[in-house]
């Protein structure tokens, strides 16, 4: 089975990257040949690179139209993930037609999530979708690694040790975290909020600092950029996870996947309502599901992980043993599977429905 890959780019650090990355290796591991594409590619390269291939697959949104134009007739998927899955819709325009062309033509959206695909199905409602879950590299986080020099004396004498991940953007919710801690702090003066992330809004970052110094947080508050393998000492040393995206019809987080890695490490994890994390979380088993709007809910839910040591680590356990279920190996098969259907019966019909 040979496949054309359009993507964005396969950088680990990156969201689109890390899924792109990771689920083509599982896939390859399952036989699959890959012709991957990544970054600015134009038509005829695509057409000519992807001649001999069965099918196309698209994993990132802003190269679906070009997708759907060198698929022919042949099967072809999208991956759809959060934002950038649903905004141009919204918006409507050239963006918007592309996108609302390309999952016309689509034998199958993937979506991350079920609340990437209800949000699709709003504006799109004809699309035909699946929903496949994020994976995890589940073997990494059972590395026993040591925090450096650097991290083991920010975590001295720390307690709780709470960790968020992910870029420093509105969009991540770290200004409602801080509100919450700030609460939080009466009871727990030694808190440590790690938030382990590249800037990608400096006017942003700005007023998360500002807002540590109105909370009087200075010293429970640091702005880090681990590596790789440090990032998962961090997972390790934490007590909790503590994600708090903003969402709205358009713009939202599409899965989560910090939250599954957390679990990997075997950490309770507490995100929002309201985006992709309801797939990510299994509110009272896995961590805690809150409106996070509602400074009182994160609070809540901190302090009931806080408070009860039995609770957290049972959660952690919990979290541990969904994340070895969503390995990228499981992922790859879940894929194979409609790959597989799509091999043989798309040819008759291109109105099946999965």
């Amino acid at each position: 089975m040979k496949i054309g890959f359009l993507i964005n780019n396969l950088d680990l650090k990156n969201g689109w990257g890390n899924y792109s990355a990771n689920l083509i290796s599982a896939l390859k591991k399952e036989g699959v040949e890959a012709v991957v594409l990544s970054g600015k590619i134009g038509y005829w390269q695509a057409k000519k690179a992807f001649k001999r291939c069965e099918a196309i697959h698209c994993l990132t949104e802003p190269q679906a139209f070009l997708a759907s134009l060198v698929a022919g007739n042949r099967p072809f998927f999208i991956t759809a993930h959060g934002t950038y899955a649903v905004e141009p819709l919204a918006r409507g325009g050239w963006r918007g037609f592309k996108l609302r062309w390309a999952y016309k033509k689509a034998s199958a959206v993937f979506c991350v999530s079920r609340f990437t695909q209800t949000q699709i199905k709003k504006l799109a409602p004809d699309t035909k979708t699946a929903v496949i879950n994020n994976g995890v590299d589940f073997a990494r986080f059972q590395l026993s690694i040591e925090p450096e020099a650097q991290f083991k004396e920010l975590l001295a004498g720390r307690f709780p040790v709470i960790l968020g991940v992910g870029a420093v953007k509105e969009r991540k919710g770290y200004h409602l975290s801080l509100a919450a801690l700030s609460v939080l702090k009466e009871k727990y003066p030694d808190l440590l909020y790690l938030i382990a992330g590249k800037t990608s809004d400096e006017q942003y970052l700005k007023r998360l600092k500002e807002l540590v110094g109105h909370y009087g947080l200075e010293s429970n508050v640091k702005f880090i950029t681990p590596g790789d393998e440090q990032l998962v000492a961090l997972y390790q040393a934490a007590d909790i996870f503590l994600l708090t995206p903003v969402s709205d019809s358009v713009i939202f987080e599409g899965y989560g996947l910090v939250y599954l890695e957390a679990g990997a490490a075997g950490r309770p994890s507490v995100g929002s309502l309201n985006c992709g994390a309801e797939d990510a979380i299994i509110d009272g088993q896995t961590g805690f599901l809150v409106d996070s709007a509602n400074e009182a809910s994160i609070v809540r839910a901190l302090l009931k992980l806080t408070q009860d040591q039995g609770l957290r680590e049972q959660m952690g356990r919990s979290a541990k043993d969904v994340a070895k279920q969503r390995t990228w190996d499981r992922v790859a098969e879940e894929y194979l599977k409609i790959y597989n259907k799509f091999g043989v019966i798309l040819w008759e019909s291109s109105d099946r429905r999965i």
